[in-house]
């Protein structure tokens, strides 16, 4: 078992970089991207799920459903991706600026943190132009949030 997990691991990094790019592909093209969780099974199968969101009550019941998915179906892995607003701060703390990113974050079984990626969206003023800046890798992140931690937040009894 020790070695699948850490065969899940490994395939990380190059599964990682394709959704980046593919993002980028189909932002760039359309000008935005709406949210979409992909979803790694522990037979190898990857699922795409649209997760378009009217109000919290989707969110919270889409988070139920990834539950679901993770005790009954065998969920391991999934990324996040979607559009959002961070804010900068200096190193005293103080708010520097807020930007408009996309973001994705990768959860896994098997892995005690979640790990964050952004890349900043430029648009020009008259909107004809938009692009995406490189993704960053921002680590490690203890994030809170409707898909975050979702491996902590349910109980499951398969390896």
């Amino acid at each position: 078992m020790f070695f699948i997990h850490l065969f899940y691991i490994f395939m990380l990094s190059d599964k990682i970089k394709v959704f980046q790019n593919c993002a980028r592909i189909n932002f760039e093209k359309d000008g935005y991207l709406k949210p979409a969780i992909i979803a790694e099974y522990y037979n190898s199968e990857v699922k795409i799920f649209g997760a378009e969101f009217e109000n919290s009550e989707d969110k919270e019941n889409f988070s139920k459903f990834l539950q679901k998915e993770i005790i009954e179906k065998q969920l391991v892995e999934y990324i996040f991706v979607a559009e959002s607003w961070m804010s900068n701060y200096d190193s005293d703390g103080s708010f520097v600026k807020k930007i408009e990113a996309l973001t994705m974050t990768h959860c896994s079984k098997f892995l005690p943190y979640e790990l964050g990626y952004y890349s900043e969206i430029e648009r020009s003023s008259t909107g004809d132009y938009v692009r995406l800046k490189d993704w960053v890798e921002f680590g490690k992140t203890f994030a809170s949030g409707n898909f975050c931690n979702l491996f902590q937040k349910c109980s499951y009894n398969w390896n």
